[in-house]
């Protein structure tokens, strides 16, 4: 079996949405062109008689701190060395750049290979799933019109890359200028706090990332407004397992633990990696860090 590795294109997007359907992930076709128009030549596919088998994506942020995801392989050809092949290619390209701290989250069937691949489990992700009814879904905040949400853009970015570690503003701007009427990010100053959240539409539930506040009381606020505005019957959010009380205001909304996630990192220990913010109620994405 020949298997060719090469970068991937805006023409192989369809090969990577099929092998993301296969995999049941919610990625749309707009993510995989975030990562293309992020880093082109970070981004591979195993193609195999004209037909992609296998994908890896990665972003680096600020020459700090680098994101591997989308890793995903057919079915039909796992277990050839396929993964293995895609990830070198991604570290070497990372590595050769001398990025100093690389990430990624894994899942459980991914592990044992980043784990041969020198990577080091730092802690543990809960994604939380939400299955509403049609009826239950709606589309605007009372008092607020699609059109003007609320948004403090630049505090929500700035709060960001304090906690990861590394400036992701072009990539939070990038979902704000796709649905700006999903970016909730709102500062109080009478008390100097800040909530944010980003209500991802993915290509089967609505995504709840970024989710960031200082206080239970804001963060259970700004998530309301953010469900208010997602339209799926289903909804996701990824947790920090030790979060303090993320998981009891998910719970009192009816959110359930659907499966886990391990946050894995290779490279300089000394480098800047964000370490565990109680501000930070949810991630980005498993593929964005």
């Amino acid at each position: 079996m020949s298997i060719r590795f090469r970068t991937m294109t805006v023409a192989d997007i369809p090969g990577g949405m099929r092998l993301k359907h296969a995999a049941g992930w919610n990625q749309t076709v707009a993510d995989w062109r975030r990562f293309l128009d992020a880093d082109a030549e970070g981004t591979f596919v195993a193609e195999f008689e004209s037909r992609i088998v296998g994908t890896v994506a990665t972003i680096t942020y600020e020459h700090q701190i680098a994101w591997i995801g989308m890793m995903l392989v057919d079915p039909e050809f796992r277990r050839r060395g396929i993964g293995e092949g895609l990830m070198r290619r991604a570290l070497d390209t990372l590595q050769a750049r001398e990025v100093p701290v690389i990430g990624l989250d894994a899942t459980p069937m991914g592990q044992p290979l980043y784990e041969r691949l020198g990577f080091v489990a730092t802690s543990k992700l809960h994604r939380w799933s939400l299955d509403r009814a049609p009826s239950e879904t709606a589309t605007n905040v009372p008092g607020e019109t699609a059109a003007t949400p609320a948004i403090d853009l630049t505090a929500m970015c700035e709060r960001d890359r304090a906690a990861f570690g590394a400036d992701r503003s072009p990539l939070i701007r990038s979902f704000f200028q796709e649905h700006p009427e999903r970016v909730l990010s709102v500062s109080s100053p009478e008390s100097s706090s800040h909530a944010a959240v980003i209500a991802r539409r993915g290509t089967a539930s609505d995504h709840l990332a970024a989710w960031m506040a200082e206080t239970q009381h804001h963060a259970a606020s700004v998530l309301d407004r953010a469900l208010a505005r997602t339209s799926q019957p289903g909804v996701i959010v990824d947790v920090p397992a030790d979060h303090p009380w993320a998981g009891a205001i998910l719970t009192e909304r009816g959110f359930r633990i659907a499966r886990n996630l391990t946050r894995m990192y290779v490279g300089d220990s000394g480098s800047p990696i964000a370490a565990v913010d109680p501000g930070v109620c949810a991630i980005l994405g498993p593929e964005f860090g």
